[in-house]
């Protein structure tokens, strides 16, 4: 289950303060006479509940609220009932106590209409439409969000209308309408950027690393991912935190990195304690006993599928469910127990059928029909607004009298079983021990064990790894050799893994220097291993054919690497972008520079003056409708510079605002070091590169070559 963050709209009829102000004031009161009935002083308890509760101290919070609302019941004073009720939801939803959040919405709601807060109103409809959804009712899910977001357009509320368009945007992606959750996902974040809502875009942008995910985007959806995290860490923010560490970790899960597929997973169980996210521990021990199916460690992945059927179960989340029977009926398919494989992939049938039936798609269509007709039709009506009105209270009411019979007889229930518990517990209590005792310490020495198993195949692994670097790194021109060739120089050169995909190749023949970045389909060990195929193909094409002009030289390398690919069964795409010169300098001490280009750009500065040859738009490896590339030739003079690069260092993310570097900065930088040495000019770009990209993740290898002729 791919995850999203539901946007939560806030309400407060005053300018807020901060908490021990609050406090303070809180205690001037209540050195007053029947403080009690003042309703400043209610107003200052629901104040201080959602200072506190914004602050993720919930208990606390949940003190102040019920206090005002106990206060404000005897006065009528419903402006304190209605903004208790809704602050003690909020706090029941961060805790996982959905009945109680909808309790408390859904008795906010009519108080907010009838005194005719449109603000509040909207409110309680966004929170009871995000409740919908987690239960899995999608179109009454879209009803609540699509009126809420009706009455934020006619108070021109920015905030909620964010809020609301990406909860719209959730709903659609659980009913695979992705290309519609896109556009209300830029809505919001268009509208948060307006605002400055740094934290609002970052959760938004998980949800559009999501729908890259389901696009079958998985890079994409990790730049999202990653420009999130970076907002979040820069704001010191854990909301949203938790369903940032699992998707990431789903994206390890693909690419079968399942060591930082776990490492994610935990980070999220962990980060969930932090606030008391239920949900988001459900989900994490959910995916985690996934993973663990998966790599075979069937004793914790039983232990963790429980804990998530346990806190699914009690927090009545059918999307959760739906995993936790997926993952169940893989563990009883390997472990040989047909009849609970056979139950629970009936589960995982019928809950993903009534989640994504066609009467569900249909009735989600009708109501953002109907939003839209009223939109148009009914916005200025006030009569329409009294009638709703009038219904929401009438069936609201109808609601808060079922909600109340329903939590007494659930309560004389709990009590009874309660009392019944104790006693089966006490019976079994002493025998209960023992046995345990001996489990947790068979289990203790079994995670000894394959600890020791983890870590050894860890180290086989990255022993490998490094020993193809060294195999790589002999394929590359040493400093001393390119020194021969060319005498100013410089090569940055920064792989984003162990491996790279990126390489520079040179040679000399006749006087004739050859050389090129080279930048590989992929990165890591794909990358390297793809880079070793066209290293040999332009080694072939110079030394075997004997071609000089770098265009040939390419041509030769496309046919050379499509033939070594062409001999797999799959239909390998893999190949090569490269930016290739060959360099003479002539007995007049003018340079002849030819030079060709596969999607990678030459940059050259004559007398000082920038210029750029633009590449053929087209890779060396299979491509349909290929053409020749084509060869450029320079006069140029010593003192003239060449640049050859890779896409690596513009693509970065970084700076103040997670940004990508681009080429024209890139251009630019270089711009203001072509007068100093090929040393500093180096070691500028890298200490450039790495304060851009800060705490955040290198996304591809980065190499440039500067030659000063």
């Amino acid at each position: 289950m791919n995850r999203c963050v539901f946007i939560f709209l806030i309400v407060s009829s005053v300018l807020r303060s901060q908490t021990d102000s609050l406090q303070k004031a809180l205690l001037r009161w209540e050195a007053k006479p029947n403080y009690q009935k003042d309703t400043n002083y209610i107003l200052n308890l629901n104040l201080l509940a959602e200072a506190l509760w914004k602050k993720e101290q919930l208990n606390d919070a949940a003190i102040y609220s019920k206090r005002a609302l106990a206060l404000a019941k005897p006065l009528n004073y419903l402006l304190g009932i209605s903004n208790a009720y809704n602050s003690t939801g909020i706090i029941y939803w961060y805790k996982g106590q959905f009945d109680s959040a909808i309790y408390s919405f859904e008795s906010a709601l009519p108080i907010f209409i009838k005194i005719n807060n449109k603000k509040g109103v909207a409110s309680s409809l966004n929170n009871i439409g995000m409740l919908s959804a987690m239960k899995g009712d999608f179109p009454n899910a879209l009803s609540y969000f699509f009126k809420a977001l009706k009455i934020h357009e006619e108070n021109n509320n920015l905030g909620g209308q964010s809020g609301c368009c990406n909860n719209i945007g959730i709903i659609y992606k659980d009913l695979k309408e992705y290309d519609k959750s896109l556009v209300y996902y830029h809505k919001s974040i268009e509208i948060d950027t307006k605002q400055k809502n740094t934290l609002g875009v970052s959760n938004t942008l998980i949800n559009l690393g999501v729908i890259y995910d389901l696009k079958g985007m998985p890079d994409s959806a990790m730049i999202q991912y990653q420009r999130s995290l970076g907002l979040h860490k820069q704001l010191n923010a854990t909301t949203g935190l938790s369903t940032l560490y699992i998707n990431i970790a789903k994206i390890y899960l693909a690419r079968k990195d399942y060591g930082k597929a776990e490492d994610n997973f935990k980070a999220a169980i962990e980060n969930s304690k932090i606030n008391d996210e239920r949900s988001k521990a459900a989900e994490g021990y959910a995916q985690l006993g996934a993973l663990y199916v998966i790599t075979n460690k069937l004793g914790p992945c039983l232990e963790n599928l429980k804990r998530a059927e346990a806190l699914a179960n009690e927090l009545d989340a059918t999307l959760i469910k739906k995993e936790v029977a997926k993952a169940f009926w893989e563990y009883y398919k390997k472990t040989n127990n047909p009849v609970l494989a056979l139950k629970y992939m009936e589960a995982y049938a019928n809950i993903k059928d009534s989640l994504y039936s066609a009467d569900v798609r249909e009735s989600a269509l009708t109501t953002q029909l109907q939003y839209e007709f009223e939109k148009k039709q009914l916005i200025d009506s006030m009569k329409y607004e009294k009638i709703t009105a009038k219904k929401d209270i009438e069936l609201a009411d109808q609601k808060v009298v079922l909600a109340k019979e329903r939590t007494t007889k659930y309560l004389l229930f709990a009590g009874l079983a309660f009392l019944l518990i104790i006693a089966f517990v006490a019976f079994k209590a002493y025998a209960n021990k023992k046995a345990a005792n001996k489990e947790i310490s068979a289990q203790k020495e079994l995670i000894q064990a394959q600890k020791g198993i983890v870590e050894e195949k860890q180290k086989e692994i990255l022993d490998s790894i490094n020993y193809a670097r060294r195999l790589q790194n002999a394929i590359l021109p040493s400093d001393k050799t390119l020194s021969s060739y060319i005498s100013k120089h410089f090569v940055l050169y920064k792989p984003k893994d162990i491996v790279a995909g990126d390489f520079y190749w040179a040679e000399s023949v006749n006087g004739i220097t050859f050389i090129a970045a080279a930048d590989c389909t992929g990165h890591g060990v794909p990358g390297a291993m793809v880079s070793v195929v066209c290293h040999n193909a332009l080694n072939r094409a110079l030394l075997e054919f004997g071609l000089r002009e770098p265009g040939k030289i390419l041509d030769k390398t496309r046919e050379l690497v499509e033939e070594t690919f062409s001999k797999s069964d799959s239909d390998v795409k893999d190949g090569m972008d490269i930016s290739l010169c060959s360099i003479k300098t002539n007995a007049d001490k003018k340079v002849t520079v030819k030079w060709a280009g596969a999607n990678n750009s030459l940059w050259y500065f004559s007398d000082s003056l920038f210029h750029e040859i633009k590449a053929h738009k087209q890779a060396i490896g299979k491509t349909e409708s290929a053409t020749d590339f084509p060869t450029h030739e320079l006069q140029l003079k010593e003192g003239d510079s060449l640049y050859l690069y890779t896409d690596g260092f513009a693509d970065q993310f970084g700076g103040s605002r997670g940004k990508k570097f681009k080429s024209k900065k890139l251009q630019e930088t270089i711009s203001e070091l072509i007068a100093k040495p090929v040393a500093e000019q180096k070691n500028k770009l890298a200490n450039t590169f790495e304060s851009w990209k800060g705490t955040l993740e290198q996304i591809d290898d980065v190499t440039i070559i500067g030659i000063v002729l």
